[in-house]
Formats: C-alpha cells, structure tokens, sequence
C-alpha cells in the first residue's frame, strides 16, 4: 500500500517513515502542503497523514483541498494542539482520525491498520498461496512454517501477487506500485529484487517458478490454485518485526540526536541573549525549535522530554518576555537539557547498545577552547566513546604509547589556535598504524588547509562546528581507520616476498594468507575466501594470468578483487593482465607505503561497496 506523508519535522519524518515502511507501506514524502496537493494530485494513495503545521499550506486546508477534489482516501492529522476546538476543525475539514504529538509509534500504526481494515470489502489480515503465508498485521511470511527474512520491496512484491493472484505485473506496474517519486530505481533494479526474492523462497523449498514469468508481459504467481483468505489470527511472531522497527528507531536517534542538542543549544543562546539584555534572538524561532522537540522527543519515547519542550513552546506565545518568563524559561530548557542527556532509547536498554562505532575507541582533544572541549565530549559521550584532554604537550607522548597498544588508535581532535605546529602534526600522523588527526581553527585559510592535507591530516574544520558534525565526523573517521576484517590471499614463488607483504599488513589487522606453489592455491582460495587476491605473474606450474583468468571463470569468485604483483613494466604486459580481469597492478619496486596503502584503498572500496549493497 501507498502513503503519502506530508511533514516538515526532518527527524520525525525519518522515523515515521521507517516505521511504515517496516509496515510494508509504500511512502512518499512532501515538507510542505503545497508539495502535498501536488503529489496527492499525481497518484492515488491508499493513505495519506498530514502534519497540521505546514509551510505554504496547511494540513486542515490541504484536508479541505483534498475533499473538495472528491479524494476519500483516509486522512490522519498529525498536530500539536490538543484541544477540542482544533479536532472539531480537523474532522470537518474531513479527516479520518487526529492524532496529538507526542504519540507513540505502535498506537499510530494501529490506527493506520484499523482506518485501512474499514477501507476493504474483506477484513483479512492473512494470505496464503499452498503453502506460502503472508500476514499482513504482522509483516511475517512463512513457508512450510519456516520463517522468510524479505526486505521492504521483496515484502512488498510478494505481498501484491497474492493480493492480485490473477494479474500480471509489468515492469512499469511494478515500479509505479512500490517505488517512490524520489527514488525510481531502473528496472534492472526490479528484476534483482524479484531474483533475490525466488531465491529466497526456493532457499525454504518453494517450487522455483512460484513467481513466474510472463514473457513480453511481466510478472505473476504461478496459476495452479487461489489463495485462501483468513480472518485475523493472533500471532506471537510479531516480536522479531517489532525488534527491527525499534533497532531501526534507535538508529534514528543516534543519527539524529546530534541535531536535537543543536535545537537545545539554539534555545540556551535565546535565553542567554535576553539574560544579556541583548534580544537578538528571534523568540518566533524559539518556538519553533521548541514545538519540533515537542514533536520528535515524544515520537522517540521521550515523554518527559516533550512535556518540558511543549512548555517552552507555550511560553514563547508572547512576542516578548519579563524578568520572571526568563528565569523559568532559563530553568525549562536545562532541565530539558539534563532529560535528553540521561535518555537512551528502550532497545538500548533492553539489549547491548547498536552504536556502530568500537567500545575501545577514544578521543583525545588537544585544546584550550572550553566550547569546542564540550562539544566534542559531549558529541563522544552520546556515543560511548572515552575522552581526555591534553593541554600539556608533553603528554603527546602517551597517545603515540597508546597508538601501539591497541588495534584502534585514538582519534586527535588538534585546535591550531592554541597548538599551530606542523611539526606536531606530524608526529601524529607518521606513526605506524598512523594517528587519525582533526585539525580545527576559526581562520578561514586555503592554503593552511592544503598544507594540512599533505601533512596527513584527515579533516580540516573552521569553528565553530556542530555536535551533529562532530557525530558523524568521529564516526566516518573510526571506520576509516579501524583495523580492517579483512583477508588478502597472496600468491608468489618468493617466500620473502610473502613474508614483506605479511609484515606490512600486520599493524593494521588484515589476516594474510600465503601460497608459494600456485598448484595449491584453489584449495586455499576456497577455504579462505579472501577479500583480496595478490597474484605474482611469473610463477611455476601456473603463472598469475592463469590463475586469474580461472578465478573470473566461476562465478562464486567473479567481483573478488585481484592485484598483479610483477617485477615487469611491460606496457603489453599490463595490458594483458587488465584483460583478463585484474583490478590492479603493481610493481614490487613500488615503495612499500604505497603498496600497503593502495591495497588498503582497494579493501576499504571493497568493503564499502558490501555495505551499500546489503
């Protein structure tokens, strides 16, 4: 089924979409009521939930739009305002339900199902198919009683071929069904999530033409009988869907709660200006900032939270504040500080926290600037990672000690206000493995930016930087320069060769396995299954073309990344090895940094492109 919500709130946005799409929903997204009537006008929704606030156009008037265009799909309004004079507008503009932020995810998702139930002629909630199974209630699909794990789109495609058991599906059908505006994916796309979707039903014993195709047609369940239809069953097997959507919403507030300390902050500087007596803070964008925390802290389970927020909101209605309005808005804003500190969401306090970062890691801040020192612990601190702060340079020492103790060097954050030196930077980042290193400064300067570059710095920031920034920097810099789960395969006839390549990888965790006789390299390829292939070319028995040309024959081995390793620089010769397949080429009188660095690049792609395929 297709939803289309309109809501400006960036971070309740996401979850909410998350969550529907954990439903099995189809969602497009508007950020205004002028973008909502336009989608709305486009394609025909099974639903639609509207934020009330809305720029441009709001969610009463684009209800009253909408219903004056003869559209009756349901309508949900989502608003802060709890009184009865706002519902009584919300129904009569034509609204099928009014839901009041904060609210809970769950209730919201029930009433969805029970407004969509009153809209179908059958109130049935599971579909079989022989002995496929579909509950629409709880997202579970079994086969033979065995439990299928479909993504989103795979649920999605099976869920309309046994809702439409007699129709073929085009390509285009498909794609209008389940795909977004935003993201039309090729239809390459779609035929790989039908093939993952056959495979996985014939992983459980499903007949492997049960999706079958209509050539020159499309795509529909194999006619042999008609699927049964039952009345709703109560189903325990909810719980491992429910784990997901709650995983799923704790990765939403790690990636957002950056950005919901950003809004405290911009409430603290309000209050501080009007303390000052220097009302340059806008008290309408007080409001606002408050109002979307009313909003988003509730939808994340914060409760206590939003009822704070949904204070300041209220006392930001006057256009300007006493004496006494301050004070209490001054107290209402620490305590909502001090809430949001000290929440971690249901999963992580059921389960062990999901942060995708190493409990090992650390920061370590070499700086004066009492700000920029907060932010970033307080940034380090949401994601359990320890700090320390060095103002004595003496200490530097003990982060290169620390360096070589563990497999995760500590991660610098360098202020060149207080501590301009190159030289410095350099210690840090020549060690072996090197010292990720942040340099931060107020000076907005290319060229210094350039040379830090090229002194092995990872980052370049101009103050003042934001706790979201710091998040997100700390955790692309950790993955960058973890030590790899990584396995490289290498095979050459010099044994000092092998032992060079085995010593280089070492400090940065890759597991190396080597082979000297090339007869013996198909069993070790398969019991190893490397990340990366390093193939010498001259070899006896079999020669590093070869072995390439038999690994991209079988189809198991095909996207493996290989490296020649030569002594030769023969033009024909690279030539020849990049047709049969190799990824690289190196000569072994290439500087052994630049080796170990070209194979790391390949691994951190490799692992990359893994990511964002699963």
């Amino acid at each position: 089924m297709r939803v289309l919500l309109v809501e400006d709130d960036p971070d309740l946005a996401e979850t909410l979409v998350v969550a529907l799409v954990h439903q099995g929903y189809t969602v497009d997204r508007a950020t205004d009521g002028r973008d909502g009537w336009e989608k709305a006008q486009k394609l025909t929704y099974d639903l639609m939930i509207l934020d009330v606030g809305l720029p441009h156009l709001d969610g009463i008037s684009l209800c009253k739009k909408l219903r004056s265009q003869n559209i009756i799909n349901p309508i949900i309004l989502l608003t802060a305002y709890n009184h009865r004079e706002d519902k009584v507008k919300g129904f009569d503009a034509g609204a099928d339900d009014y839901v009041v932020k904060p609210f809970d995810i769950q209730e919201l998702l029930a009433r969805i199902r029970a407004i969509l139930r009153r809209q179908q002629q059958i109130p049935s909630t599971l579909l079989e198919w022989e002995n496929l199974h579909l509950d629409t209630n709880t997202c579970e699909v079994t086969y033979q009683q065995t439990h299928l794990n479909l993504t989103p789109k795979e649920y999605g495609l099976l869920e309309l071929f046994l809702k439409h058991h007699q129709q073929v599906f085009s390509l285009d059908l498909i794609l209008e069904k389940l795909w977004t505006f935003e993201d039309p994916p090729t239809e390459n796309t779609v035929r790989a999530h039908i093939k993952g979707l056959r495979n996985k039903l014939k992983n459980v014993g499903a007949p492997s033409d049960l999706i079958e195709t209509v050539y020159g047609i499309g795509y529909r369940l194999k006619q042999q009988s008609h699927p049964k239809i039952e009345p709703k069953k109560n189903s325990k097997k909810s719980e491992p869907n429910q784990d997901k959507l709650n995983q799923a919403i704790v990765e939403i507030w790690h990636r957002y709660q950056g950005k919901i300390f950003d809004r405290i902050t911009l409430l603290e500087e309000f209050s501080l200006s009007h303390q000052q007596e220097k009302p340059d803070q806008n008290i309408q964008k007080a409001r606002q900032e408050a109002h979307k925390l009313a909003g988003s802290l509730g939808t994340f389970g914060l409760g206590g939270g939003s009822i704070i927020a949904r204070e300041i909101e209220q006392l930001c209605q006057n256009s300007t504040l006493n004496l006494a309005e301050i004070t209490l808005f001054q107290k209402l804003v620490s305590k909502l500080k001090q809430e949001v500190e000290q929440y971690s969401p249901a999963s992580t306090r059921e389960n062990s926290q999901p942060t995708p970062i190493k409990s090992d890691h650390q920061v370590w801040i070499i700086s004066q600037d009492q700000l920029l020192i907060e932010s970033v612990q307080i940034a380090a601190n949401n994601l359990g990672i320890k700090t320390q702060i060095l103002t004595d340079l003496s200490l530097i020492t003990a982060i290169q000690l620390q360096s070589h103790k563990k497999s995760y060097p500590p991660l610098v954050f360098l202020d060149f206000d207080f501590y301009f030196s190159y030289e410095l930077l350099t210690q840090l980042t020549q060690q072996t493995p090197p010292i990720p290193v942040i340099v931060l400064t107020q000076q907005k300067n290319l060229t210094q930016r350039v040379k830090v570059a090229q002194f092995g710095g990872q980052g370049f920031l101009e103050k003042p930087i934001t706790s979201e920034q710091i998040i997100k920097l700390m955790m692309d810099t950790f993955r960058q320069n973890c030590s790899f789960n990584a396995k490289v395969l290498i095979v050459d006839d010099d044994a000092q060769i092998l032992a060079t390549f085995q010593t280089l990888l070492e400090p940065w965790g890759i597991q190396t396995f080597t082979v000297e006789d090339p007869r013996n390299f198909w069993e070790i390829l398969k019991t190893t299954t490397p990340d990366l292939l390093i193939l010498d070319i001259e070899m006896p028995y079999l020669d590093g073309i070869e072995l390439c040309q038999i690994v991209r024959a079988d189809s198991r081995w095909k996207s493996l990344p290989v490296m020649f390793l030569t002594a030769h620089t023969n033009r024909d010769l690279q030539h020849q090895v990049f047709m049969v397949g190799a990824d690289d080429y190196l000569t072994k009188t290439t500087e052994a940094s630049i080796l170990v660095n070209r194979i790391l690049n390949r691994l951190r792609r490799t692992q990359s492109l893994r990511e964002s395929s699963t």
